[in-house]
């Protein structure tokens, strides 16, 4: 209680802000005793200053009890007011005294309306270091004293949340209120890097290559892996660096390592499979061995290729190498001359003209021409075509040119017949005189055959001589070839007459020389070729003569007559008379003969 004494006005204010009740008194030295009033505010502060979060109830005190007040109401606060004036005076007839104070009454807690970070998201919405948030709120009765101001750290959250409230100058707080952000402080993890295609079968890239960074991030997500190109430098052990951003920012970077050659192999050198076939030439399909060198990821293969064309004096086999990162070098060229197509043979000639009527008939020399477009024609056949014969014969001919290539053979047509003709006959100009023989000149006329050229002649023959048992007459027949066949045929020939070369009677005459009757005389003859065919054999009967003569003529085989030989005989057939008898001995005493016994008459 504060006692005024003094009969004087005074008047007392209470500050809101204070929680001390200051009373201005106003009083002389000495004054006389005043009114005094006095009042309590339940619940503290009981001086009524400041602000009440909860109903307040004012009692007012006024001494003397009898002195006369005006307003001094006692009352309770149960709405907020951001200040009341309440007013208590006092008057005992001396003096007066007024006492004016204000009630502030806040009972309801702000309330905070946002938060409001200290700086601005740091990429797409997401926090990625600690951030400050202040909350602002509104109070309506006794303003605002203080809103929490805190500093988020973590955990990392898509939808992290910190709540902060408002103190009021009465002392009330707010529900919390939620701030949402999304905070990720952690990095991502790059976990791959996909090449836009694979390597090779050794490892290596030999060209740029795009690799696509891969990443993970457990909250705000991957935001980019920017792709990666690698060009180099040429390297085993190279490597790039992939980077990935989370959608928060957050960044984080992984090395990665790759095989990179980019730089192509030399090839240096080529060994082909075989020496050239024939004078520095290559006819056939020859295989090619190339090398080379690779200073880094080194050689992996080298060319083997067949070469098989197109002909040339100046052929060139490329090969390339490849080195394991597959770089391929320039083609490096093998020379070589390489005809593989045969030469042509454009002719044959013979070595002479033809024997006869366009036939050869023995040996001939054919030699052959050709041409060859690429390595030159080296030789060309020469033979010497000797049968077999044929009417189309065909001496096949070939040229090889320098490179070895042999043509197809050129038939070289000619008709050969080396083969006489075969006579195979005659024709007489008539038959055998007799027997076969032939004794006078006869003409022959031979056959043939010739079964390659043809007959051309036979030349006829008359034969006159020699004579013979074994005489031949020789047929020289020719064919159009020129050959010419000679065959003997056997004949009979006996031009000249036979001798006869006398006569034997049947029987001889007596002793006497004569025949006494018919005598048969055969005649002989000689011959010596054909042979006696037939002598006359004739009889002599008469007349009686001592000198009579029998002609006879022999006839030889070949039908010629000998000349007339006479045969001289004594004949008489006109009996004698006989006139005795006388035997050459006697008979025996008995009067016989026991042995021939010659009796002459």
């Amino acid at each position: 209680m504060v006692p005024i004494r003094r009969r004087t006005e005074i008047r007392l204010l209470a500050a809101a802000f204070a929680s001390s009740l200051l009373i201005a008194l106003a009083a002389a030295p000495g004054a006389g005793a005043v009114p005094i009033v006095t009042y309590k505010c339940t619940p503290a502060p009981q001086d009524c200053s400041g602000w009440h979060r909860t109903d307040v109830s004012i009692d007012w005190t006024v001494l003397p009890s009898d002195a006369t007040v005006s307003g001094c109401q006692d009352k309770t606060y149960t709405t907020d007011t951001p200040g009341t004036n309440e007013l208590c005076s006092a008057d005992d007839g001396t003096a007066s005294v007024t006492v004016q104070l204000k009630i502030k009454v806040d009972e309801t807690p702000p309330e905070a309306t946002a938060g409001t970070p200290s700086r601005a998201a740091d990429v797409n919405g997401w926090y990625n270091d600690p951030v400050g948030i202040t909350f602002t709120g509104t109070d309506a009765t006794s303003g605002i004293d203080t809103c929490t101001a805190l500093t988020y750290s973590g955990p990392d959250s898509g939808a992290a949340s910190i709540s902060g409230t408002c103190r009021d100058k009465a002392g009330n707080v707010s529900a919390p209120f939620p701030y949402g952000m999304k905070y990720d402080q952690t990095d991502p993890s790059v976990t791959g890097a996909v090449p836009e295609r694979s390597a090779n079968g050794a490892g290596w890239f030999n060209r740029p290559v795009g690799f696509d960074v891969q990443g993970t991030d457990g909250t705000s997500g991957i935001a980019s892996c920017p792709p990666r190109t690698y060009a180099g430098p040429d390297s085993a052990a190279a490597s790039f660096t992939g980077t990935c951003t989370d959608a928060a920012g957050n960044s984080a970077s992984r090395d990665f390592a790759l095989k990179y050659d980019s730089t192509s192999p030399a090839a240096t050198g080529a060994q082909p499979a075989r020496g050239p076939d024939s004078n520095g030439w290559y006819r056939a399909p020859v295989q090619v061995a190339f090398s080379g060198g690779d200073g880094l990821s080194g050689i992996r293969s080298c060319s083997t290729i067949t070469y098989s064309g197109p002909d040339s004096g100046d052929a060139s086999a490329s090969g390339t190498c490849t080195d394991e990162a597959g770089n391929t070098s320039s083609p490096f060229a093998f020379k070589l001359s390489y005809d593989s197509t045969k030469p042509d043979v454009t002719s044959g000639q013979a070595a002479r003209s033809a024997d006869s009527n366009g036939w050869y008939n023995h040996e001939v020399g054919v030699s052959f021409t050709g041409t060859d477009g690429t390595s030159g024609v080296q030789s060309c056949t020469a033979t010497v075509y000797g049968g077999p014969d044929d009417g189309t014969a065909a001496v096949p001919g070939t040229c090889t040119d320098r490179a070895g290539n042999t043509s197809s053979a050129l038939g070289f047509g000619l008709k050969y017949d080396e083969t006489g003709p075969s006579v195979t006959g005659t024709t007489p100009d008539r038959l055998p005189d007799l027997n076969g023989w032939y004794n006078h000149a006869v003409g022959f006329g031979f056959l043939a055959t010739d079964d390659t050229s043809g007959l051309s002649d036979c030349t006829p023959v008359t034969y006159e001589a020699p004579d013979s048992a074994a005489a031949s007459v020789t047929g020289r027949c020719r064919d159009r070839a020129g050959n010419v066949s000679s065959r003997a045929f056997a004949l009979k020939y006996d031009a000249t007459k036979p001798t006869a070369t006398g006569a034997t009677p049947a029987r001889g005459p007596n002793a006497a020389g004569w025949y006494n009757r018919s005598v048969s005389v055969a005649f002989e003859g000689a011959d010596d070729t054909s042979g006696i065919q037939d002598c006359t054999t004739t009889t002599y009967d008469g007349p009686d003569t001592g000198a009579a003569s029998v002609s006879g003529t022999c006839r030889d085989k070949a039908g010629n007559q000998s000349a007339a030989r006479g045969f001289g005989l004594k004949y008489d057939e006109t009996a004698p008379r006989v006139s005795g008898a006388a035997p050459d001995r006697a008979p025996n005493g008995d009067g016989w003969y026991n042995r021939p016994v010659d009796v002459a008459f």
